[in-house]
């Protein structure tokens, strides 16, 4: 994907939302000339959608500039008309919002980060970015959490959770020498509690967090690392108690290696989905060992063993490879008997040589699919995150390049 930069940074990038099943479906594309990530998002009480189109503006010769990012707040009504926007910049020169959490009151709670990026010393002063607000995007609250001054680093998207204490955990990567992950822990109303670091395993790249049911503590996942000459590395979840001091590791099943999204599925069950790789010899001759990226969702039992799995892609259908999962989130649900799920099938070779497909999976309890819709296939897709929504439907927002 990185020789493919230059070439990305021409195209005409598209947000595209779907909302489906069973009432009101709709498709909607919000263009605009800048780059743009999406966040996931939340449902409001009169069945609206909020949610961040964080955008980084180009310069006059067309090239992606950093120098000049901002997160626009957006809500759309129950036909996916936009109806309200706001624009954030808390953040210094970069502002991105990839969290949104529903609190009560009808309010809700953005999570993000920033971080200065003028020239000389660029990617500096990063800030943990807390914003509360209400239905009518009207802002409450706004802080920031200046944690780090280092140059050069790499970050991955905060991972934010409320545990059962009503405080905000919000876990995210950085990498500037040696990659690690820094935990913070604020009161929902943004003050700081405290802050603890991990090393994660080997150079793997931070997944999700979940809390224990016996809230002793949390699990979190780190991706598999990936590599031609190698299989594959198997991807790990980590125990750590409450101030995060590490208790035990253990493989994550499926060797779900990317986009790796776990929560707690009932009292004595997690859930987890992403892009899993397995290594097969298909029946073509002459016989070879072909690695498949396909998009799995499995149970786990509290032992971390799992009890149920689903590859949503077959292995026999070899000229179809999963590029991606979702990034943010790949599965939801409210009830535990009606799960949506998104990824995407490619057809032959990846971005940008020929179009692709999205895949919206509804699966029961038992983790059988009860269908899956296919949208697309006349440009590129990318999905962000899905959304399971009130009306027993869901809500998926992602990428569209042109």
């Amino acid at each position: 994907m990185k020789t493919n930069y230059i070439r990305l940074s021409v195209l005409i990038f598209f947000f595209l939302m779907i909302k489906a099943y069973p009432q009101q479906n709709y498709s909607r594309i919000l263009s605009s000339p800048d780059h743009q990530f999406c966040s996931n998002a939340v449902e409001t009480s009169n069945n609206e959608m909020i949610f961040f189109a964080n955008y980084t503006q180009k310069s006059n010769g067309g090239e992606l500039t950093y120098n000049s990012c901002y997160a626009l707040l957006v809500k759309v009504n129950a036909s996916g008309d936009s109806v309200a926007s706001r624009i954030f910049m808390e953040g210094g020169d970069f502002t991105y919002y990839s969290r949104i959490l529903k609190v009560e009151n009808n309010e809700f709670i953005a999570i993000g980060t920033g971080c200065n990026v003028l020239m000389p010393n660029p990617f500096v002063n990063y800030k943990v970015l807390y914003t509360r607000f209400n239905e009518n995007l009207e802002i409450m609250e706004q802080k920031s959490i200046m944690y780090y001054e280092q140059t050069n680093t790499f970050s991955s998207d905060p991972r934010v959770i409320i545990n059962n204490e009503n405080q905000i955990i919000v876990v995210e990567q950085r990498k500037n020498q040696y990659p690690y992950v820094t935990c913070f822990k604020l009161t929902i109303d943004g003050d700081s509690i405290a802050s603890y670091s991990l090393l994660p395993p080997s150079y793997s790249i931070f997944g999700d967090i979940v809390q224990k049911p016996d809230y002793t503590g949390y699990y979190l996942t780190f991706d598999g690392e990936w590599d031609i000459y190698e299989p594959y590395s198997e991807s790990t979840i980590i125990e750590v108690d409450n101030d995060f001091n590490y208790i035990s590791k253990d493989s994550l099943p499926a060797n779900i290696g990317s986009h790796n999204q776990i929560r707690q599925f009932n009292s004595s069950t997690y859930i987890t989905g992403g892009q899993a790789f397995r290594v097969f010899t298909p029946s073509i001759s002459p016989p070879m060992p072909w690695i498949t990226q396909e998009y799995c969702i499995e149970k786990l039992g509290l032992d971390l063993k799992a009890t149920k799995q689903a590859f949503l892609c077959p292995l026999d259908k070899i000229e179809d490879t999963i590029y991606s999962a979702a990034n943010l989130q790949n599965f939801d649900f409210i009830d535990t008997n009606n799960i949506y799920s998104v990824y995407v099938r490619e057809y032959l070779v990846i971005f940008p040589a020929v179009y692709n497909y999205l895949v919206i999976a509804r699966l029961n309890s038992n983790l059988d699919v009860k269908w899956q819709y296919f949208y697309g296939f006349e440009a590129y897709y990318h999905p962000y995150a899905i959304y399971a929504t009130s009306d027993g439907g869901c809500f998926f927002i992602g990428q569209r390049y042109d």
